[in-house]
């Protein structure tokens, strides 16, 4: 029962008819929903218009009284128009005096210089129409009336035509699957001897035939596909036959092919299994050596703008502060001059701050999206090369002063350059991380300087030195080798230098070469870039 019922939810007759479902409720929904608000909007309108007809009469009926001070007449004038939506009223002259009222307000406020009429509001779970209208003779105020409508029969009767709504949909959705559920028997049951014989035959039954007798598409469907399954059933035969020819010549062949191949597969599986893991391992430790140097650059823009952040957060809430306790002053009629230009002055000082940390903040957030971008991609663009050196020591503004050490960037002109910039920024990144780790001293206040010159076209000259210790001929005969390191107790992976060497000599097609002595290392690169 439970796999018969799984494979109703399955068929072709469920979908039709949860699709036709599917698409009714949706239209009737829409259809409701659609009476709901035609009703609502219908009936807000005549209300509109009935107390924009009422309140001349209102102004004609009152006014004279209202001039007189006539309670009793007023009274009976209110009566007249008195009934069970009419929650609450109340006339006032024009010294804002309660003259006449009944029923106890719920929107109603003295109001005496605004001429508010007609809105409808929805608070407390009730639907209220109120009116604040001044009574006026010849253009003179004598006095106001404030009234107050329940609207609560418009809801009522949204309510009616959603339940009738919702009655008419359900007999129409019973209907509708009714009719559906017989037009998809009527459908799919021969469909479902068709997929039993398909059934069989895929199961090896090649004799089973499809029992259809009617005239229709479906009947010639049925009877093409006794006519395949004749064609199959002779074709297969025919193909065993030809199989076991085949497996007689090739039985001897394939078993001496067998045996001379397997030995050369084996030692060429086992080659090719070496290589792959071999890049693989490469490439997945060039690409984490990337990744490590790209997380240092986010933690430290991360600490950088930690601090204007910071300052940006505080002034803010002191500034809310302020606002706050200007606005208490103005709430209990407190607030003096005085108050309000402090309040200014704070107000002014606090921008000011909150302006330069925020600036602050864009301009390292500007300086790490640009490298951190580039390195994360490999794409050639036109960029200017001073610039882009200076946002780069910014991205690593903060293990540079960690560290003690200064870098400045010289640069004899504005050099632009098509080329990558990616590429570059990571050759920069790995020498900045690799002399900070072993070009000084402990207790050494080092400097490093980057010169960049043009020295001709298509060529582009950069000069990495610093004033560190040096390194002995074998660390300088070695620094460019994989996984070669002088601190790999340390941490150090070896592949730094062999990065820079990469990317120097095949993304740029240039050269690198190293000195170095007791008075500190300097990289000379030469890199081929389009001007």
């Amino acid at each position: 029962m439970t796999d018969r019922r799984r494979s109703f939810f399955k068929s072709l007759r469920f979908k039709l008819i949860a699709t036709a479902i599917v698409v009714e409720v949706v239209l009737l929904s829409l259809l409701v929903w659609n009476s709901m608000r035609l009703t609502e909007q219908s009936l807000t309108e005549q209300m509109e218009h009935r107390m924009n007809e009422l309140q001349p009469l209102l102004n004609a009926s009152l006014s004279g009284p209202l001039l007189q001070e006539d309670i009793v007449s007023m009274q009976d004038i209110m009566q007249q128009y008195q009934s069970d939506d009419v929650l609450y009223y109340a006339v006032y002259n024009s010294f804002n005096e309660l003259m006449v009222t009944r029923g106890k307000p719920v929107l109603a406020t003295e109001q005496t210089d605004h001429d508010t009429f007609g809105k409808a509001i929805h608070q407390r779970d009730q639907d209220i129409y109120y009116i604040h209208m001044p009574i006026k003779i010849e253009q003179r105020v004598v006095g106001h009336l404030d009234l107050e409508i329940s609207l609560r029969f418009i809801q009522q009767a949204v309510e009616k035509v959603w339940q009738q709504g919702v009655l008419i949909a359900l007999a129409e959705i019973l209907l509708s699957t009714l009719l559906l559920s017989i037009i998809g028997l009527l459908l799919t049951r021969h469909l479902s001897e068709l997929t039993r014989v398909a059934h069989l035959m895929s199961q090896g039954d090649l004799s089973a035939r499809a029992k259809v007798s009617t005239h229709d598409e479906i009947g010639e469907a049925a009877a093409t596909f006794n006519r395949m399954a004749d064609n199959i059933s002779k074709s297969q035969q025919q193909l065993l036959q030809r199989k076991d020819e085949i497996r007689k010549l090739n039985a001897e062949l394939e078993q001496r092919v067998e045996t001379r191949t397997q030995e050369l597969s084996n030692a060429n599986t086992r080659l090719e299994d070496s290589l792959s893991e071999l890049q693989k391992t490469q490439s997945q430790l060039v690409q984490s050596e990337k990744m490590a140097a790209l997380g240092g650059l986010v933690a430290g823009v991360a600490h950088e703008i930690n601090t204007p952040i910071g300052l940006g957060v505080t002034t803010a809430s002191y500034l809310q502060e302020k606002v706050q306790h200007l606005r208490d002053l103005y709430e209990r009629d407190e607030m003096t001059r005085d108050d309000f230009e402090r309040f200014q002055d704070a107000v002014q000082k606090s921008a000011t701050i909150i302006s330069s940390n925020l600036q602050r903040s864009a301009t390292l957030i500007q300086s790490f999206k640009k490298v951190a971008v580039d390195q994360a991609s490999e794409d050639l663009r036109s960029f200017g090369v001073c610039e882009y050196l200076d946002d780069i020591i910014k991205s690593l503004s903060f293990r540079i002063r960690k560290s003690g050490h200064q870098v400045k960037v010289h640069c004899e002109q504005e050099i632009r350059v098509n080329s990558y910039p990616g590429a570059l920024a990571q050759i920069i990144t790995n020498l900045v991380d690799n002399a900070l780790i072993h070009a000084f001293s402990e207790n050494q206040n080092g400097d490093i300087n980057i010169h960049v010159s043009q020295p001709e076209a298509g060529q582009l000259l950069i000069d990495f030195c610093d004033n560190g210790v040096g390194m002995d001929e074998e660390t300088v005969h070695k620094i460019f080798d994989p996984f070669f390191t002088t601190r790999r107790g340390d941490g150090g992976s070896g592949l730094g230098m062999h990065i820079v060497y990469n990317l120097v000599t095949q993304t740029f097609n240039g050269s690198i070469e190293c000195e170095s002595s007791s008075d500190g290392s300097c990289f000379r690169m030469r890199l081929q870039v389009e001007s």
